[in-house]
């Protein structure tokens, strides 16, 4: 038998799978972990404040990365990778651009 609590959580897991199905939920997703820098350190020397207010983002981000990897293991490096084949087309055309 399936507790409450079992079901709450596979239907959690079955949303983030749903959201990292699609090209724009991979996307504001990895915007969010952006925000949070989540794979940086918050110390900040001679600022508790300001560590704990890092602390605290990259708390956050790494709850989300761990749903993430949770409903799908892969999607996380394919969030990043599908962010610098983004950023290298941007690039190019705004290269392109000032060519002519």
């Amino acid at each position: 038998m399936v507790t409450r609590e079992q079901a709450l959580n596979q239907r959690r897991i079955n949303d983030w799978k749903r959201i990292l199905n699609m090209p724009e939920g991979r996307r504001v997703v990895w915007n969010l972990l952006q925000a949070c820098n989540f794979r940086t350190h918050g110390f900040v020397p001679g600022a508790s404040d300001a560590t704990a207010f890092h602390c605290g983002q990259i708390s956050i981000g790494l709850y989300i990365a761990d749903k993430i990897r949770e409903a799908n293991f892969s999607a996380l490096e394919q969030m990043e990778q599908e962010y610098v084949a983004e950023i290298k087309q941007i690039s190019k055309e705004m290269e392109d651009v000032e060519d002519l």
